[in-house]
């Protein structure tokens, strides 16, 4: 829950310095699609699933977050070409689908502990990790489209909803096929967030050995966590 907030404070705090925490978070987040979720999809093939569907569950969890950041990016590039007009619903659109993605993250983490413990404590260390680059997001999106005072509301609603998510997933049993193909869009959005996005995030500026051996300390700290849980 504090990750957000922690992320938003960050932005305010030490935006000199979040191409290195960044770095780290990605290397977290890719480790945990590689050695945790798809392995698991794997596991739930023993279940009769054909490996066909999750696999393309995962390439459409890539795609469509990828169409779907995209076409926001259009809309805010039409709305930049009328700088003397006042609109602020794309940027408020793109808040709220922030939001809306975090109620998911909490769904991913409740399924993921149906499963089994190491699954989903593995999904809830990734989604803290990207938790705090949306921390980042909110606090971006809300200087850039002028809606500075909704940006605390925002984040403490970003850092509570998961747990809805988490409370959601208590109360569903989904079918191994289901959860298969679920996993697999989760993993497919988790690496679009952390090569699409994060990575080339830390590396805009001023790309740097320090922030790759940062991404690198990231896979090994999930490493470990992997071998102890």
């Amino acid at each position: 829950i504090a990750a957000s907030l922690i992320g938003g404070v960050v932005a305010k705090k030490l935006h000199t310095k979040l191409n290195y925490l960044l770095g780290f978070v990605a290397g977290l987040m890719l480790w945990v699609v590689v050695f945790d979720l798809i392995p698991e999809i794997f596991e739930l093939t023993k279940e009769g699933v054909n490996i066909l569907l999750p696999m393309l569950g995962l390439a459409l969890g890539f795609i469509g977050f990828h169409f779907a950041e995209q076409i926001a990016v259009m809309h805010t590039s039409h709305e930049e070409s009328y700088k003397a007009h006042s609109h602020s619903h794309v940027g408020k659109l793109s808040l709220y689908a922030l939001i809306l993605h975090r109620l998911l993250d909490g769904l991913s983490i409740g399924i993921a502990f149906q499963l089994n413990f190491r699954l989903g404590l593995a999904v809830a260390i990734a989604v803290i990790a990207h938790s705090f680059a949306d921390g980042l997001n909110i606090v971006s999106l809300g200087k850039r489209y002028k809606q500075d005072k909704y940006m605390g509301v925002l984040l403490g609603v970003s850092s509570v909803i998961p747990v809805a998510g988490i409370l959601l997933a208590s109360v569903i049993h989904l079918p191994a096929i289901v959860l298969a193909i679920y996993i697999a869009i989760f993993a497919g959005f988790l690496i679009y967030l952390a090569a699409a996005d994060i990575l080339p995030e830390a590396h805009r500026d001023n790309p740097k050995w320090s922030i790759m051996a940062l991404t690198l300390m990231g896979l090994i700290a999930m490493l470990i966590i992997s071998l102890i849980a």
